[in-house]
């Protein structure tokens, strides 16, 4: 099936882990985090008071860490998350809660990665498939709260 009609990408459910994964990276990292324009491609600017000190892609996952040996992002999300620090000087990070914890890392610590196509493969909807980036959980850290 082909459509190029609105596609929600995602559900109440992933709204609501979303949203509870933004709180323990907020405690952990004693920040806030302000959600930014649909522009830029990536969720949200980390400040403390009003100086934003670095990025964040949250992202967030029904299966245990470590249940694939790799991560995929699409390759948008990744180029978002470079051009945004080295443009403004501020980290990016990647946050992804899985269903036994959260982990965060540095997208520019991520030197080695794969270029592939990738997305849903659950649906038969074009707009699910897109070059994605594929890399070791290696790089990940856990995120203590």
């Amino acid at each position: 099936m082909i459509t190029d009609s609105y596609i929600p990408r995602e559900s109440t459910e992933i709204q609501q882990a979303e949203d509870q994964l933004k709180l323990n990276v907020e405690k952990a990292w004693a920040a806030k985090l302000e959600k930014l324009p649909t522009t830029y491609s990536l969720d949200y600017a980390i400040k403390r008071e009003e100086e934003v000190y670095a990025w964040a892609e949250l992202k967030c996952r029904n299966h245990a860490f470590g249940t694939y040996n790799t991560y995929m992002i699409s390759l948008k999300k990744w180029k978002a998350c470079r051009e945004l620090e080295a443009s403004s000087q501020k980290k990016a990070f990647l946050i992804v809660g899985f269903s036994d914890g959260a982990y965060w890392l540095q997208t520019s610590s991520v030197n080695i990665f794969q270029l592939k196509m990738g997305g849903r493969s659950d649906r038969d909807w074009s707009v699910d498939r897109e070059p994605c980036v594929f890399f070791s959980l290696n790089y990940f850290k856990k995120l203590q709260f």
